[in-house]
């Protein structure tokens, strides 16, 4: 197996499935920030009548400028600050004041920068 082929793997199995749209992510996002991204993105499309790829750039955008009182106030905002608290105390504690003192604690590409749109759109 060659890098990539993985993905690629994936996506036909889908496509042969009878999916015409996928997102996915490229890389492992938090749980709670891949909610609040989705949650988004299904509110573009639902809500905004955004286009599929519309719709996710804009929840991408959300993510990268959501601020932190923003966030703390979301029942899901608390989840992420407290999900990416302990993981830096766990992996990389010299980096959890630095983060802290971030007014746009999601604004790193690692957490938005994931998520693809792939596939055709759907006609009502």
């Amino acid at each position: 197996m060659k890098i990539g082929e993985g993905v690629k793997g994936l996506r036909s199995a889908f496509t042969a499935a009878g999916a015409r749209l996928l997102i996915m992510s490229l890389w492992l996002v938090p749980p709670q920030v891949s909610i609040l991204l989705m949650n988004r993105f299904l509110t573009n499309m639902q809500q905004k009548q955004l286009s599929s790829q519309q719709a996710l750039q804009e929840a991408q955008i959300y993510i990268k400028t959501i601020t932190r009182t923003e966030l703390e106030a979301l029942p899901t905002g608390k989840k992420i600050i407290q999900e990416i608290r302990a993981n830096l105390q766990n992996k990389s504690p010299e980096l959890l004041p630095q983060w802290e003192a971030q007014n746009y604690p999601l604004q790193a590409r690692y957490f938005w920068g994931a998520w693809v749109c792939v596939g055709r759109e759907f006609k009502n």
